[in-house]
């Protein structure tokens, strides 16, 4: 049987039709003549060549063309099932989420490392120094050290990666799946069947060897050794371990249900359903093993939400659809048992083609400048080999041929220019990638032990997975978070009602007082009452109106739901496809209505009574409405214990509203609210705007103890509260127990929905009428003939649904809070003030991603949202529209869903207009998208704003694609598992953990990264300076000034610490200040720790300094040296300042944290100089050369006095310049800003976050100062 109608997929018509796509989303470029260029050609083809010998010869990575006929799978086969696609059997059941396998790790980590632009440039210089008799300074200074370095990096590389493969095996081999199968097949990874060799291998055993029956039945093996074809079985809260199309189940109506949400983030269980026909053949062991069906599927795909296929029974063929399949990372839940066949395994799962199988290797954002920097230096290096190589054929010309002495030995031009090149080399020294990554060991080892980062809870820490991408953290630009799991902790709680006309704070159970984490606003409304209040009035006084429908909106809440009591011992607990629904459930019962048993046709309630007695009710389910994504409600009818026939309906107030019996006075209410809510808004946003131009002056101002009455509470959200705008109406229980008219509790009702859904909880309305005999009759024949159409069933049930779905009585409204996880709102707020932009990204429906955006912070209360939806209007109108609102300049939200991003990125018109939207918007909220499109998004972002940093953090298996696309990947270790944090660079266990790691170690190790780099910079340009000046001396001749054993431990020994240490520990600000003014942040997203300026200040000052030293060392001790005639005492000089500035200056100067640590190694490092120094002198052996080391030091230069003093005279002027420039800065810089503060003269204003270090530094310290007086 073909899954396709004709056999065939029609390859050129979908081209064709493709194109044509293509060609009307672009008749706008048209108009422009198409040119391709020489340059695209080139690349074109070199794309072409490198696909054709790396990825599909070397690396096996062939693009499998479709099937014909779709994957044919039949329920009863011997010997392994063929992929037709692949002419091999189908791929294994493990999965891999490793970067590297055993054969593509090195070709990948040789482009990687070579592609490197510090590599490329010390391969350069390694190669020719290795040739004898052209290096100055040895053949193998440079070569061997680069190898050395390559293998350790590499190294790293390969156990990093080697630790994912550990996690990959414990996933593979430590389920084990209950198996219906003849044999035990033999396992083996299908990456090796790419291979042609071991492919025939693989199938001469099996042809060799049969399936052996060792056990008959089912059986456990481990989730690798699945197959396609495989008959599985799953019991309940099992996870499925493959895509699985549904066999049977163990309920008579073939449904089970099922978890997704590490599939899509959803937490709402869902119903799938066995085909009625293999239910009946495969319900028992041997009606599977006899079945004689064949099933045809769509090829592995990676679209979550559709499924194509058929199977055939005997003469019968039925479909196959998305209600018929499970897949791989789903739960069973509510459902004792299933059977299913596996149809896809391994990589082939759906979820694993929403995953990004060939995640490319993260680099670190600074490496970028420091290869500009680098990029300057090797022109600095070229200009300096050229200056130098032109200066000796000038002395050539006047002095070397000229003098006999000198005879023969004139030295070639290329010989000359190359060994300049290799002399000066080390201006870019290796010694930086080598100390870069101790340096990043250290701050690993510093981050991961960081307690405040611990989670005591759950016995978690925070784990550092690699230390490439630290500085990175300090540059973050955009978040892309995950809702459930990561944001929420998926955990529904009933917080309050609406009803008639007043609300009710639910009190049931006791710790039902909002803590810091909850969603709502924490304070308890004036003149609200509690629902068990509520309830034990209605009881109290049955006979009352009011009462009456008190008791009907909570009894409508205990019936209206389709979940399904469970018992464990006495407790009972309540399981359903929503967790609203469960909440809605659990709140009944605590309000004395409990659901003790349901069938599908009744229902019996328990009522408390109030004289503490229990009454049974018997409600016959007459028939339910089921809620669907477009109807938005659900409705269940139901004949009360007295005859009557009642139905009840809950949804979206937007969808009950107008079905209420008197829809035009709601309507005319609900605008009034809205219109004065909105006016309530727009003041607001004016008084936010206010508000955080002030709120930067106030936290400025705490540093320098301005007086208290002053100062502004800002501690206080300015989200409107519900009593700013309350009527007078609601005011609980009325004396008389009468019903407020219509029109006032219309008004109640919809203020407070508004209230409940700024505060972010999750709102329903529930309405209800009555019917008679005779209209109940008649609807239910038109809705039986619609449930059993064969032709649009599904309009046809809404169409029957809207008839009877008219003429509601308002019961009330619910709010059911969707609980944070701790500090949520308070980290999103710190994050949103660092200039961090936060999307959210889930699986979720539209309106409950709202909700939590609300409840989070991601949405004010005073947010302009913009929603665009393909099933409205145009998408290019709507593009339109929106980026004609996002003028004004409050803040801004956009919402779109996956299917309208699908449209979107389809047209790259219009994709290209709505990324030219994200500068303009301040959060995005993208609900029903699938992994691949978090992915996907997150590509985009990074293709659109090539400099913006993107940070994605999930708790999934779902969030994986994203985790691994973005520049940082931050797993949260959460209820879904550990999918996540095992391939994430970061690892934490709380959302809030977030804000430390960012606005603290993101900026101390941005910070540090940045030092080292330019401090590495600045000592070799200050080290080879004096060395370039030589040459003048000594003809051009690459005659080193400095002795050649402290030039090779130089890097080493004497001016590692120095930058070493800094890149480890320093501080420049304390932590409390980096959470308390986020706006700090920004110094590392500007770059302002390391770009071109702050580089040319360095280098200005290491060539200046450097001229000091050097000039002033030949004039005050090399004119006059009579001690010591040999290049050492003058290069010993120039050294011995270059060390003992090199690390006052970075040790003393320059580093602001100072502990023990820095000052022992200060000592230990001028210490350990001196002491070389007399090692040099008494190791040397006597013989005559140009340096003369031996007991230079200890008795001829080291005993001058002149020596000494210039020494002296070099620190004192060096210091002087120095000590001098940082006191013009401070006294012309930063004593008129601080005076400003003092006296508290003019607003602060944004500048604050631009200004210097040292002026915050200087702030910390007068604050310090205060608090010691």
């Amino acid at each position: 049987m073909d899954l396709y109608p004709d056999g065939k997929v029609d390859t050129k018509e979908i081209v064709e039709t493709e194109s044509s796509e293509i060609n009307d989303s672009t008749t706008s470029l048209s108009n422009e003549p198409q040119r391709v260029s020489l340059i695209s050609r080139l690349r074109h083809n070199a794309f072409g060549l490198y696909s054709k010998v790396v990825l599909d010869w070397l690396l096996r990575r062939k693009p499998l063309p479709p099937s014909k006929c779709g994957r044919h799978i039949p329920l009863r086969w011997s010997g392994p099932l063929i992929d037709e696609r692949r002419k091999q059997p189908y791929i294994s059941n493990a999965i891999r989420t490793a970067r590297y396998t055993v054969y593509d790790f090195l070709p990948k980590q040789f482009i990687f490392q070579a592609t490197r632009l510090s590599n490329f440039y010390f391969i350069c210089i390694g190669v020719p120094q290795a040739i004898p008799g052209i290096s100055t300074t040895g053949n193998y200074t440079t070569i061997l050290p680069l190898l050395f370095f390559l293998c350790l990096t590499v190294a790293k590389e390969g156990y990093d990666d080697f630790k994912r493969h550990r996690l990959d095996k414990v996933e593979n081999i430590r389920n084990l799946a209950t198996v219906l199968q003849d044999g035990q097949s033999v396992g083996i990874n299908h990456h090796w069947l790419s291979f042609p060799i071991i492919h025939k291998l693989f199938c001469f055993w099996h042809i060799q060897k049969p399936r052996l029956n060792p056990c008959d039945g089912w059986t456990k093996v481990q989730w690798q050794q699945l197959k396609v074809g495989d008959i599985i079985r799953l019991e309940r809260d099992e996870a499925v371990p493959a895509d699985i199309t549904l066999l049977s189940t163990d309920r008579d109506d073939c449904l089970a249900y099922i978890e997704t949400m590490a599939l899509d983030g959803e937490t709402n269980l869902k119903s799938r359903q066995a085909p009625k026909s293999l239910q009946e053949s495969c319900r028992s062991l041997e009606g599977a093993r006899n079945c004689d069906a064949e099933f045809f599927t769509e090829d592995p795909n990676s679209n979550l939400y559709d499924f194509t296929g058929n199977f055939t029974l005997g003469d019968r063929t039925e479909p196959l659809t998305l209600n018929n399949v499970v897949f791989r990372g789903s739960v069973l839940r509510n459902t004792k048992y299933v059977t299913g066949l596996v149809v896809f395994t391994g990589e082939e799962c759906k979820i694993r083609n929403n995953a990004n199988h060939h995640p490319k290797a993260k680099k670190p954002r600074l490496e970028q400048y420091a290869n500009q920097i680098v990029l300057t230096l090797v022109a600095y290096v070229i200009i300096l080999t050229a200056g130098c190589s032109a200066g000796y054929y000038l002395w050539h010309k006047s002095t070397e041929q000229y003098s006999f002495y000198l005879n023969n030995a004139f030295v070639k031009y290329r010989d000359i220019i190359i060994g300049f090149a290799i002399t000066f080399n080390n201006v870019i020294p290796l010694a930086l990638y080598v100390s870069l990554e101790i340096v990043k060991i250290g701050q690993l080892l510093l981050l991961n032990n960081d307690v405040e980062m611990y989670d005591e809870a759950s016995n978690t820490p925070m784990q550092c997975n690699t230390n490439t991408i630290l500085e990175n953290l300090g540059q973050v630009d955009y978040i892309l978070t995950d809702k459930t799991g990561t944001l929420t902790e998926n955990v529904m709680q009933f917080r309050r009602m609406s009803a008639m006309g007043a609300i009710w704070n639910h009190d049931k159970p006791a710790d039902a007082v909002h803590s810091s984490t909850s969603t709502g606003n924490s304070n308890e409304k004036a003149g609200s009452s509690s629902t068990s209040h509520l309830v034990e009035y209605s009881q109290e006084n049955p006979d009352l109106p009011f009462a009456q429908r008190a008791r009907d909106f909570v009894l409508a809440m205990t019936l209206c739901h389709t979940c399904l009591p469970e018992y464990d011992g006495e407790s009972l607990s309540y399981q359903g496809s929503s967790p609203d629904e469960v909440a809605l459930a659990q709140a009944a019962q605590q309000l004395g209505f409990s659901v003790l048993s349901r069938t599908s046709e009744s229902m019996t309630v328990k009522e408390r009574l109030p004289n503490g007695t229990d009454k049974e009710h018997v409600y016959i389910i007459l028939d339910i409405i089921e809620f669907s994504s477009n109807r938005k409600r659900m409705s269940i009818v139901v004949k009360c214990p007295d005859g009557r026939i009642w139905l009840i309906c809950k949804g979206a107030d937007n969808v009950i509203l107008p079905r209420l019996k008197l829809a035009n006075l709601a309507e005319e209410k609900a605008v009034a609210v809205r219109e004065s809510l909105e006016i309530s808004h727009e003041l607001l946003r004016t008084q936010e705007q206010q508000q955080e131009r002030a709120s930067l002056d106030y936290r400025m101002k705490q540093f320098v103890n301005l007086r208290q009455e002053e100062r502004p509470s800002f501690s206080k959200s300015i989200r409107p509260s519900f009593n700013d705008f309350r009527p007078a109406q609601d005011v609980g229980i009325p004396t008389d127990g009468s019903i407020l008219p219509d029109s006032a509790i219309f008004t109640n009702t919809f203020l407070h929905i508004e209230s409940f859904a700024e505060e972010g909880l999750r709102t329903l309305l529930l309405a209800d009428r009555y019917l008679t005999l005779a209209k109940y009759t008649s609807w239910a024949k038109v809705y039986q003939d619609a449930t059993t159409s064969l032709i649009n069933r599904q309009q046809r049930i809404e169409a029957a649904a809207e008839s009877i779905e008219q003429s509601f009585q308002l019961l009330g409204a619910t709010a059911i809070e969707d609980k944070l996880q701790k500090k949520v709102p308070e980290t999103i707020e710190k994050l949103r003030r660092a200039n961090i932009r936060i999307w959210m990204l889930t699986g979720d429906k539209r309106e409950t991603a709202i909700n939590i955006a609300h409840s989070a912070g991601i949405c004010k209360p005073t947010s302009e949202i913009f929603v665009l939806d393909s099933e409205k209007d145009s998408i290019p109108s709507q593009l339109q529209t929106v980026a004609t609102d996002m003028q004004s300049s409050s803040h801004k939200v956009l919402v779109i869903n996956g299917d309208t991003l699908s449209h979107i990125e389809q047209r790259p018109h219009l994709r290209a207009h709505f990324y030219s939207l994200i500068p303009a918007v301040d959060s995005v909220i993208c609900c029903r998208a699938s992994p691949s499109q978090k992915a996907g998004i997150v590509n985009a972002i990074r293709h659109q704003q090539p400099n913006a940093l993107t940070l994605a953090i999930g708790d999934g298996a779902n969030d994986i694609a994203m985790i691994q696309a973005s520049h940082v990947g931050v797993g949260i270790s959460g209820k879904e598992g550990l999918q996540a944090a095992r391939v994430s660079d970061y690892s934490i266990a709380q959302f809030h953990h977030l804000q430390r790691l960012l606005l603290v170690h993101g900026r101390y190790n941005y910070i540090r990264t940045a030092k080292f780099i330019l401090m590495t910079f600045w000592k070799e340009m200050l080290f080879y300076l004096p060395q370039a000046l030589y040459q003048r001396y000594n003809g051009y001749t690459g005659t080193s000034l400095y002795e050649s054993w402290s030039l090779t431990v130089l890097n080493t020994l004497f001016t590692s610490l120095c930058v070493i240490i800094m890149g480890m520990f320093e501080q420049d600000l304390k932590p409390e200040t980096l959470l308390a003014v986020p706006e700090l942040y920004r110094y590392g997203q500007k770059n302002m720790g390391l770009n071109i300026v702050s580089y040319l200040g360095w280098m200005v000052g290491a060539v200046v300094q450097g001229l000091i030293i050097w000039f002033v060392a030949w004039a005050g001790y090399g004119r006059v040296n009579v001690t010591d005639q040999g290049i050492f005492a003058i290069g010993d000089l120039c050294f011995t300042m270059g060390i003992l500035w090199t690390n006052w200056k970075l040790f003393i100067i320059e580093t602001h944290y100072k502990t023990r640590v820095v000052m022992i190694s200060f000592f230990i490092t001028v210490g350990g100089w001196w002491i070389w120094n007399i090692f040099l002198a008494k190791a040397y052996n006597p013989w005559p050369n140009p340096y003369g080391v031996r007991n230079g030091f200890t008795e001829s230069f080291g005993r001058d006095p002149y020596w000494w003093l210039t020494l002296i005279l070099i620190f004192g002027i060096l210091m002087v310049l120095d000590y001098g420039y940082k006191a013009g800065k401070r006294c012309f810089v930063l004593e008129p800003v601080l005076k400003r503060l003092r006296w508290n003269r003019g607003a602060i204003g944004d500048e604050a976050s631009q200004w210097d270090v040292a002026l915050w530094q200087e702030l910390e310290r007068e604050a310090q100062r205060r608090k010691k007086d």
